[in-house]
This record gives structure tokens, C-alpha cells and sequence, in this order.
């Protein structure tokens, strides 16, 4: 069997029919999909077995609620493909792009195949793309120099939903995703798939799309601590994976520039009014982030490097961060905020 395909659900009703659908539509059909069913409490599990009935690449694996990270990797474990994918029971993929991976992949001989994908939020679709040259066979020199930094830097190749790899290469080297971390996880499996590849490909074919909704855990900003799980990801133990291809220096300033960025960002989504949360809770929390210890020693002793090359509007921030001015923190997201909806 050429692809497995690992479908974590947990309470998708809403849009689990559109996201098999598009599966079973797939120009590629030498696959089977494995949808682990993470103790459902809605009709999910019901929708799965209606279309396990008709076509026999379905496939169910049921266990109590464990999370994503445990659905993923018992599927992995019933998977016998030559080559892995995940899809979130809330997204859709486009007809081709099973084959167009696989077809990349067996190619190149890359074991880790990265393509672009497709955001849908609010009515706009915006095409994610990496930085990396496309059709290029990015060897181990090539990840450990140029791979490591950007993903120890930057979120954008942490999303394991738009990658696929080889099986032996995750099952061999038992690649797994990291329980017990509310977020993150993707990045952490990524980065150990990673540092056993020998070789990674980049294509410029975008058949992923993401659905942001309401509830999902980049909106969800009551239940999820987004700046607690980010010292959590900077405090993490990355050279226990990546081993010595990143000084221990160097490695502690790319995640600290990375913190920085998210300390930003996570300040424009806690000013912005939220159903459930006072102006007052989120006001709070944007003055913690900013006190923070850490943030506090990373935005003087990178300030030279992190404000360098910055827009005109994250530098005010940046700034306002570096002398704790929260009035006006909050008053230039709420007027970015403001302008923007117009």
C-alpha cells in the first residue's frame, strides 16, 4: 500500500462528512484511512462507520479521550503504507494531492515531502508557503544548517497535516508526537522527523486546506494558555533532538526571537474583544506577558537583532514592550484592531 492516511476526530460532526468526502475523492487510491475516534461524544463515530460500510481503505481505531497527540500516534501504529499523512477531521484536501506528494516523494527519495496549504478564515484563503527552494532534495547537511534554525525560529513548518513521510522513517526511529502538550506538538514531532531524515522536498503545490473554526485551538484563547505553552516550547529541550548542529548560544537566540515574535502576536488576539473574556482578564494578561522574567532579559539582550528589519507598527509595540507601556499596548492593538475591520 503506497499511503496511509491518520485522521485524529474528536466531536467533528459538523464537518467530518466534507472532510471524508475528500478523501475518498482522491486521484490516488492504492491508500487507506485510519480515523482514530478520541472518545467522541457526538455523532462522529456513527458518521465514520456509515462510510466504513461502502469502502473498505476506512478504517476506525477507537480509544478513550486521550487528546490529539495519542490518536495520532495509535494510528501510526495500525498504519501500513508506505508513506504517512495527517488530516484534521475538520479540514479537506484537494483530489490531487495524495498523488502529487507521493509522486514527489518517490521521485526524490526525500522521506519528508512539504508542501504549501490553504487557510480558509473568515471568507479569504491564504496559500502558507515556505521559504525553501522547490524540487530541491534538501540533504542532512541542508537540515541541520539551514532547516533547524528556521524551525527553531519561525512556526511556519510546524504543521504535520500538510507533510507526508516515509513509515519506516517515523516507525524505525519511533518518531512519535509528544503527549501532554496542549500545543506544540506538531512542531516537536517535525522537529524529530527532522533529525533522522536524510532527505526533506519542498514542492509549490498547495492542496491542504485549513479551516479555522470557532472553538478550534488557535480561536480558543480562554481554554488555551498560548504564552504559558511558549516559554513551555522555549524552555524545551531542543538539543536533546537536534543534537549538537546548533550551538547551545545560537539555539537559545533563535528561540528567543521566536518567543519575542509570539509575545507580539499573542497581544493583538488577547485585545481583541472575545465572548466569555472581559477587556479586563485580557488586559491582564497581556501586562504578564510582558513583566514576564524571560521577556523582560530576551527583548534587551536581542533588541539590536529583533527590531532590525521590523514594520514601522511592530516596532511601536517592540518598543512599548521593552519600557512596559501596556496603556499603550493595548491602545495600538485596539486602534490596528479598529482600522482593520473597516
Amino acid at each position: 500500500m503506497r499511503i496511509s492516511v491518520v485522521i485524529p476526530v474528536y466531536n467533528s460532526g459538523a464537518f467530518l462528512r466534507e472532510c471524508i468526502d475528500a478523501l475518498l475523492a482522491q486521484t490516488e487510491t492504492d491508500c487507506e484511512f485510519i480515523f482514530v475516534n478520541d472518545g467522541s461524544t457526538d455523532n462522529s463515530r456513527e458518521i465514520i462507520v456509515s462510510y466504513q460500510e461502502n469502502d473498505g481503505r476506512i478504517h476506525i481505531v477507537n480509544q478513550e479521550n486521550h487528546g490529539v497527540s495519542v490518536a495520532r500516534n495509535n494510528g501510526i501504529a495500525a498504519a501500513k503504507g508506505e508513506f504517512l499523512a495527517f488530516v484534521d477531521a475538520d479540514d479537506t484536501i484537494d483530489p490531487g494531492m495524495l498523488e502529487t506528494l507521493y509522486k514527489a516523494g518517490s521521485a526524490s527519495g526525500a522521506d519528508i515531502i512539504v508542501s504549501n496549504f490553504i487557510t480558509e478564515q473568515d471568507g479569504h484563503h491564504i496559500v502558507s508557503k515556505s521559504p525553501f527552494e522547490t524540487g530541491k532534495l534538501f540533504a542532512k547537511d541542508d537540515i541541520q544548517n539551514r532547516i533547524f534554525p528556521f524551525m527553531l525560529q519561525f512556526d511556519a513548518l510546524n504543521s504535520a497535516a500538510n507533510k507526508m513521510y516515509r513509515r519506516d522513517l517515523v516507525v524505525n526511529h519511533k518518531v512519535q508526537f509528544p503527549q501532554g502538550q496542549k500545543l506544540g506538538e506538531d512542531a516537536i514531532f517535525n522537529l524529530r522527523a527532522m533529525a533522522q531524515a536524510s532527505g526533506v522536498i519542498f514542492t509549490d503545490y498547495a492542496g491542504y486546506r485549513y479551516r479555522e473554526v470557532a472553538g478550534s485551538a488557535t480561536r480558543n484563547i480562554i481554554e488555551k494558555d498560548y504564552f504559558k505553552t511558549a516559554l513551555e516550547v522555549y524552555h524545551y529541550d531542543h538539543q536533546a533532538i537536534i543534537g549538537s548542529a546548533i550551538s547551545a548560544e545560537k539555539m537559545k537566540e533563535l528561540k528567543g526571537l521566536r518567543l519575542l515574535d509570539q509575545v507580539v502576536s499573542y497581544g493583538a488576539i488577547y485585545q481583541k474583544p472575545h465572548p466569555g473574556l472581559p477587556a479586563r482578564a485580557r488586559y491582564s494578561y497581556i501586562s504578564r506577558m510582558i513583566a514576564h522574567p524571560v521577556v523582560r532579559e530576551l527583548v534587551h539582550s536581542l533588541w539590536p537583532k529583533r527590531i532590525a528589519g521590523q514594520p514601522l507598527f511592530a516596532k511601536l509595540i517592540l518598543y512599548c514592550i521593552r519600557y512596559r507601556l501596556t496603556p499603550l499596548v493595548w491602545l495600538a492593538y485596539a486602534y490596528s484592531y479598529h482600522r482593520n475591520k473597516k
